[in-house]
């Protein structure tokens, strides 16, 4: 057979080496990304740091009560929906502080559900999000729930820049 008989052949090669790595980049780019990524923004005055996670991932709020001097860490799970609170881990001191002896503190955290967690702060505070602290003082926070938007799977485990913007 000569090089003409084996052009069709030689074509489809070339076509499988050049596409086939492509096809599996984005294969396993589709598996890996979660259906539930959520896009968790903490806002400082004019900062803003964006975390993308997964349904169910845990936030925490860490500090300690001005009164007490006790640590207190609130405690989230964040989901499409927004936070849901988890629980209060802190000390009896703090515990008859918020309750007065008359409210289950976590309880009420347990009934916490909101796109928004918003507080100011004149000390220090530690906001966990998965396994990222980053740690604020003396200021005002924002964090807040976004849907995770790339409908571009493919164009992003190819590398071409996604023209759509999270809003």
């Amino acid at each position: 057979m000569n090089v003409y008989g084996r052009l069709p052949f030689m074509a489809l090669a070339l076509a499988t080496a050049i596409l086939l790595p492509i096809v599996l980049t984005a294969v396993l780019y589709i598996l890996h990304a979660s259906p539930e990524s959520i896009v968790v923004e903490v806002l400082e005055s004019s900062s803003s740091l964006k975390f993308t996670v997964t349904c169910g991932s845990r936030v925490s709020i860490s500090f300690n009560n001005s009164v007490t001097g006790s640590p207190v860490t609130l405690v989230f799970e964040v989901c499409s929906e927004g936070f849901k609170g988890v629980g209060i881990v802190t000390d009896s001191a703090a515990l008859e502080y918020y309750s007065s002896g008359v409210i289950d503190v976590n309880s009420s955290i347990k009934s916490f559900k909101s796109k928004t967690i918003e507080f100011c702060t004149t000390g220090r505070v530690k906001v966990s999000i998965g396994d990222v602290e980053v740690d604020f003082s003396n200021t005002c926070l924002s964090i807040i729930v976004k849907p995770y938007r790339d409908s571009s799977i493919l164009a992003k485990a190819l590398g071409v820049r996604h023209l759509l913007e999270s809003r």
